[in-house]
This record gives structure tokens, C-alpha cells and sequence, in this order.
């Protein structure tokens, strides 16, 4: 009999950890009995997940304060499914997940830590995390900076440590099309060239460092645009930057996409300031699409980007030195083609679905 794994995610909109599932589970479906539960609703990754073949569950939270209501269908859920793991994904879930699943006799918890909860926005988290981590047996991280992170501060032995970081379908990626079609459907001049970001609208992707630089950028290359994939809560502040540095003759904003692929293909140079990260799944995208990169120096994106091997990482927040590493890339396309191709060699090799379903299989049995 397979062992049965309950995953509680806080919902299954369209994330990074959502998608994460949405890769490895149907991969690894054939050697555990999968079960996903959302506290939210079920959302577009939970019917893809369902279309695959994984039972999906919600426990229909509408309101924080029915999280006794929550904690009670939760209950009621582990004692149908009489799962032998379960797993919890985002914090809501961290906390749900760790109470009701010890009190409900789950021999195994395990918390699967996906970003790093040391900003103010996630101290609260990251505290009640450390005041909750005697209830979790096992913990999984996808980089090993968060690893280390909570070995330094919440004293996590290694003993209870997985690291096995994102994977990525190559394929969808490594694609070729007509880009010149594709940019007149974006509505993408096909005479410029094209620096593209590809990320969620949020303070912590660092579009106003990304805007600034390329304000740099455009005095010495007027004929560069700058493309932005994606949409959240800050479209309003970036759209407010995008007049008050005026440059909305020179950035397209796209919105949410689903052709992201495709979208990769158009893009001379892919940049993302982001301030701080779990493990990018839009950086692998860009290495699977052979794009040369520029990005931020932080330890998570360096587990990903060897400069001036596999792409060019700048400081954080330093719009100078962003805008110097672009317009190095603008000037010189030999380099921009080298580390493009040495980033997808490294995609490749290290974080495919081949490279890592095999870990995820062998991780679920050992737990």
C-alpha cells in the first residue's frame, strides 16, 4: 500500500509553491498516494491538479476569524484521508497544518519552507514558526539559504533538513517561434531592443529599482524598451513611478500571461531586481529560454546565477549599478547569446524535472 501524503497549501491561486506542487505531484503519483488541501478554495493550480489525477480538498476559509472553523473541517478532512504525512506550504498553513495535525495523532509533520520570513511583513510568522517548530519532524527547503537560515536562528538540526530546490519543465521553454509575430501581437516594436521582466507586481520584486535603471538606460539607448509580465497589488505605485519618471512611451506592461514561453522568446535581456526570494521560478524560466540575465546579488538568486558565467548579478536597490549591467548586455550581444546558453546548460543539468522528480520520490518514501 502507497503511503499517503495530505499537502496543506494556504490556497492554490497561481504561485510559486502552487505551481511547485502542481509540477511533482502528478510525477510522483505513481510511488504516493497524494492528497491537496487548500485553506482558501480551490483556485486554477487546484483544477489542474485535479485534471491530473490529485484529489483536491478547501476548507473554504472566507474570513480569518473562522479559522476554528477552518481548524474543524481541517479535522475532519485528516480523519477521511488518514494520511500518513502531511506536508504545509506557505505560513497560514505552517500554523493550521502543525496544531491541528499533532492533535489529530499525524505521526509525521513536515513544513516545506519556501521563502524567507525575516522581513517585517513575515516576522510574526517567522516567529510563531520558531514557537511551533517542536511540532515539525522534518523540515524541506528549496534553497539552502533559507536552510541555513533557520538552522541559525531557530536552531533547526540538520538531522531534520531536506534541501531539494524548484524544478522546471526545460521543455516548455527551450522553444523557437516567430518573434517578430509575437511582438506585433504584444504590441512589442520589432526595432527596439527588449529588456523583460516577468514577475508578480509586489514590493518584493524591486520594480522601482528596475524603473530607475532603465530611466539610466534609455539616455544613453533611447531605443529600448522595457516589457513587465505580471500583475499584484503594487501595479498602481509602478504605474505611478512609470509617469513620474516618464517613461511610459518606452514601458509596456502586460498583466497577468499565459503564453509566458513565448513571452521569454521576445526578450533581448531579462532583468529582475528582486530584494529577496525563496528560490525564482521566473530566473529558471529565463535560463530554460536561453536569456541572458541580469539580477540581484542576494544568496538565493547566487544558489541560481553565476556572474558572468550564467548571468550578471548587481546589488540590491543599486539602480546605477543595474543600469551599467543592462546597458553592458545592450552593447554587447556576443555576450548576451554566451550567457544565455551557459544559463540553460546549468538549468538543465542541475534543476530540470529530470534532475529533481527523482529526489522528490526518494524524499516522500524516506519520510
Amino acid at each position: 500500500m502507497k503511503k499517503r501524503i495530505l499537502h496543506l497549501i494556504t490556497g492554490l491561486e497561481v504561485g510559486g509553491a502552487e505551481t511547485m506542487l502542481l509540477k511533482i505531484l502528478p510525477q510522483t503519483k505513481d510511488v504516493v498516494d497524494h492528497h491537496v488541501c487548500s485553506i482558501i478554495g480551490v483556485g486554477p493550480i487546484g483544477d489542474k491538479l485535479s485534471a491530473a489525477g490529485i484529489p483536491v480538498h478547501h476548507l473554504d476559509l472566507t474570513h480569518s476569524l473562522a479559522l476554528s472553523v477552518a481548524a474543524y473541517r481541517l479535522k475532519n478532512i485528516i480523519n477521511e484521508i488518514k494520511p500518513d504525512v502531511l506536508i504545509t506550504y506557505l505560513p497560514h498553513a505552517d500554523l493550521l497544518g502543525r496544531i491541528v495535525g499533532k492533535a489529530t495523532g499525524i505521526k509525521t509533520i513536515v513544513g516545506s519552507i519556501r521563502v524567507r520570513l525575516t522581513k517585517s511583513k513575515y516576522l510574526p510568522f517567522f516567529i510563531f514558526d520558531g514557537l511551533t517548530s517542536p511540532l515539525v519532524n522534518h523540515y524541506h527547503f528549496n534553497s539552502r539559504t533559507i536552510a541555513n537560515l533557520h538552522r541559525r536562528l531557530l536552531f533547526v538540526s540538520p538531522k531534520k533538513i531536506t534541501v531539494i530546490p524548484n524544478a522546471i519543465d526545460v521543455t516548455k521553454y527551450d522553444i523557437q517561434i516567430d518573434t517578430t509575430n509575437k511582438k506585433k501581437e504584444l504590441g512589442i516594436p520589432t526595432d527596439k531592443v527588449i529588456i523583460g521582466c516577468v514577475a508578480r507586481l509586489r514590493k518584493q520584486k524591486g520594480h522601482p529599482v528596475l524603473l530607475s535603471a532603465f530611466q539610466q538606460v534609455i539616455r544613453k539607448h533611447p531605443d529600448t524598451m522595457l516589457v513587465l509580465a505580471g500583475d499584484g497589488e503594487e501595479k498602481r505605485n509602478i504605474v505611478k513611478t512609470i509617469r513620474k519618471l516618464n517613461l511610459h512611451n518606452n514601458v509596456i506592461m502586460l498583466g497577468n500571461r499565459h503564453d509566458v514561453p513565448e513571452i521569454l522568446q521576445v526578450f533581448d535581456i531579462f532583468a529582475v531586481t528582486t530584494l529577496y526570494e525563496g528560490m525564482s521560478n521566473s530566473i529558471m524560466e529565463a535560463m530554460a529560454a536561453h536569456r541572458a540575465i541580469v539580477t540581484t546579488d542576494i544568496p538565493e538568486n547566487r544558489e541560481l546565477i553565476t556572474h558572468n558565467s550564467t548571468g550578471l548579478l548587481v546589488p540590491v536597490r543599486q539602480a546605477s549599478a543595474t543600469a551599467n549591467a543592462l546597458i553592458d548586455l545592450i552593447q554587447d550581444q556576443p555576450k548576451r547569446r554566451k550567457l544565455g546558453d551557459e544559463a540553460y546548460k546549468s538549468v538543465l543539468n542541475k534543476f530540470s524535472l529530470e534532475a529533481i522528480v527523482p529526489r522528490y520520490k526518494e524524499f516522500y518514501l524516506s519520510l
